[in-house]
């Protein structure tokens, strides 16, 4: 694909420019509709491109998903302990997040 970006804002962390190094941010992909804190997902380390919006940190990633079929993909973000995963509505907290909210890709054969 091409780049993913995702946004994290954290009072205290993300107002500086660059990113936090207590953020650490990962991009995933899974079968459309699934969620990705129960089923089997794929993912990958996110770089930081700069506190590129106000101040939220952004990351970037890119998926490379070889097998055609229909998928989410979603970031996920931690600090310390637990995952917080993010969908496209921007709602905070694990018990907000949608799989429906999962932004969509779509693999076509060749």
């Amino acid at each position: 694909t091409e780049a993913i970006f995702g946004q994290v804002w954290v009072e205290g962390l993300t107002e500086n420019p660059g990113c936090s190094s207590r953020i650490y941010a990962q991009l995933g992909w899974g079968p459309a509709g699934s969620d990705p804190r129960t089923s089997q997902w794929s993912w990958l380390d996110a770089s930081c491109n700069g506190g590129a919006t106000g101040d939220n940190d952004e990351h970037m990633a890119t998926i490379t998903a070889s097998t055609p079929g229909s998928y989410g993909y979603v970031y996920r973000v931690r600090m310390g302990r637990g995952w917080t995963y993010c969908d496209l509505d921007g709602s905070q907290g694990r018990s907000e997040f949608d799989p429906g909210q999962a932004g969509a890709l779509t693999v076509n054969s060749w």
